[in-house]
């Protein structure tokens, strides 16, 4: 129940550490919460290693990357998905270091979709550019910039995309 508070519900430790406590009637120091998501990270080695594969064998995958703290320190959320499986990494790099870390793009053969960061043109797959990061870009263009090819361009995106959902 700790760990699920902590990484699904994203509960600080301390506020676990009270809910625990109110809840339940356990006490345990963050320490304690520390060493529980620990040893359940390290039962999931073998799963994470098939969804590492399993995302390297498919066609299309979809990547980004945002920025967190941990212990006051920035790091970068690298998430790697498909419909159906997704992968998160936490690196202190945003770019090639933590991708080749990672080891899913270094393998990777298919058509990698993402936003245009320069680190993932450095490997041999395909790349395509992810939709809601153009409209966003165009967004600025047209409503910042009030360039009106910008306002175009978007609006022809979003309908080459209804007429595309509507004949799937």
């Amino acid at each position: 129940m700790a760990v699920y508070l902590v990484q699904q519900r994203l509960l600080p430790l301390a506020r676990t550490c009270e809910v625990m406590e109110d809840v339940l009637a356990v006490s345990m120091s963050e320490g304690t919460l520390c060493d529980l998501i620990g040893r359940c990270a390290s039962n999931l080695t073998e799963v994470e290693q098939h969804i590492k594969e399993a995302l390297i064998s498919s066609d299309v995958i979809h990547q980004d990357e945002t920025d967190l703290y941990v212990t006051g320190h920035r790091q970068w959320m690298h998430v790697t998905c498909t419909p159906r499986l997704t992968h998160y990494a936490v690196h202190a790099s945003r770019g090639r270091a933590a991708l080749d870390a990672i080891g899913i793009l270094p393998r990777f053969g298919g058509t990698s979709v993402h936003d245009g960061w320069r680190s993932y043109f450095l490997y041999a797959c395909a790349h395509a550019l992810c939709l809601v990061h153009l409209l966003r870009e165009l967004t600025f263009l047209a409503e910042e910039q009030g360039l009106e090819w910008a306002a175009d361009l978007k609006a022809l995106l979003l309908e080459m995309e209804a007429v595309t959902d509507q004949a799937r």
